[in-house]
């Protein structure tokens, strides 16, 4: 019977993976190529002025006061099963300040890739609450988002349309909202399926108007589970671990200072996330810190279950970010960076949620192997 089974199960797999692969191999080697069409205009704010000398004889803040110093802009990273715990530790920098609207009050503009776009677009809308967003999110159920089999995409190009989170999505952001009407600039970006190239979205480029959700949901269509998102002339495919992994690509303006949440856990994400004043000419090598999360959970449709990854996630990052408010900043990899290395803290349940990653990712290596050699 189970010989039966692997056999019922190997055909439809290998069928499956050798589409992707040959839809996506042509896009992956354009990247390389191919440029992020931004067509964007700065305002001029006071980059970093670090010198080797005055940097080796400074003195770095805690975070909390590189906080509270001066205005910011503020970028989240791609990670897949993420943005819980990029919304965790948004909200402990709004612990840091006070309250959500000391955040927002320091926030010049946002940006973020894939996962990292949704907090983004969050932060950018005023009166939107995190707390709120954060408690709707212990209430997810993965048989209502991901496994909606009254949802699938199949004859689109992915698994699910993912309906029931675009409209959380909406419910925070508002039902309709519109990039043009965001009074904080919000940028993100894709991969346009059309065109072969990276594209910026939001504030000061070309696609500077439209849909909020579409926009952030065209960030994040990542395939096969999600299908391409029309987006004006564009449709939008979530290549971020390869054009944006750091979610500052399509950030405009020159910002003076920026921070970072860079998740960075291997293997949706690594070191390379991490960007220095060096990595952001487009910017004006601005000062940057890097608030580096590692150990968080990803929340992902497989066992103990969205009741146990959700907390775990919104919670450990939060918690290991407030610890890292009065610590001084690390000096980073040259003048002008600074780093806060975050390890979220141990969880009642993080030895089952380890056991389940490791067995559905040992899972998914299978599948690929018994796919490759049967094709």
């Amino acid at each position: 019977m189970k010989m039966r089974c692997h056999r019922l199960w190997q055909k439809p797999m290998a069928a499956m993976l050798g589409r992707a692969t040959s839809t996506l191999a042509p896009l992956c080697a354009s990247l390389a190529s191919c440029g992020c069409d931004a067509g964007r205009t700065v305002t001029d704010h006071t980059s970093c002025e670090w010198t080797a000398e005055t940097w080796d004889a400074h003195r770095p803040p805690t975070l909390r006061q590189w906080l509270s110093e001066k205005p910011f802009a503020l970028a989240w990273s791609q990670g897949f099963g993420c943005e819980v715990a990029s919304l965790g530790a948004t909200l402990a920098l709004a612990d840091g300040l006070g309250s959500e609207a000391a955040l927002r009050k320091q926030v010049l503009a946002t940006s973020g890739a894939s996962s990292g776009a949704k907090v983004a677009a969050v932060v950018a809308t005023p009166g939107a609450s995190l707390e709120a967003m954060a408690a709707s999110l212990k209430g997810l159920r993965f048989r209502d988002v991901l496994c909606d089999l009254g949802d699938t995409a199949l004859s689109r190009g992915g698994w699910v349309h993912a309906t029931k989170m675009r409209a959380h999505l909406a419910h925070f952001v508002g039902d309709g909202a519109r990039l043009e009407d965001l009074t904080t600039p919000f940028n993100t970006t894709a991969f346009d399926l059309k065109s072969l190239r990276v594209v910026a979205i939001g504030a000061r480029t070309p696609r500077d108007k439209g849909d909020v959700v579409d926009a952030c949901f065209g960030s994040g269509a990542f395939p096969p589970l999600f299908p391409p998102v029309a987006f004006g002339d564009c449709l939008l495919t979530d290549l971020a671990f390869f054009t944006d992994a750091a979610g500052l690509r399509g950030m405009a303006g020159r910002p003076g200072r920026v921070l970072q949440i860079a998740n960075a856990d291997f293997p949706m994400n690594g070191p390379w996330v991490v960007k220095a004043p060096s990595d952001l000419d487009h910017l004006g090598r601005p000062e940057v810190v890097s608030v580096v999360l590692t150990g968080v959970t990803r929340v992902m449709p497989i066992p103990p279950g969205a009741g146990a990854r959700v907390p775990a996630a919104l919670d450990g990052a939060r918690s290991g970010v407030r610890a890292a408010l009065d610590a001084p900043l690390a000096k980073g990899s040259e003048p002008g960076h600074y780093v806060a290395r975050v390890r979220a803290p141990a969880t009642p349940r993080d030895a089952e949620i380890r056991r389940a990653n490791a067995a559905a990712a040992l899972g998914l290596v299978v599948l690929a192997l018994a796919a490759a050699r049967r094709s």
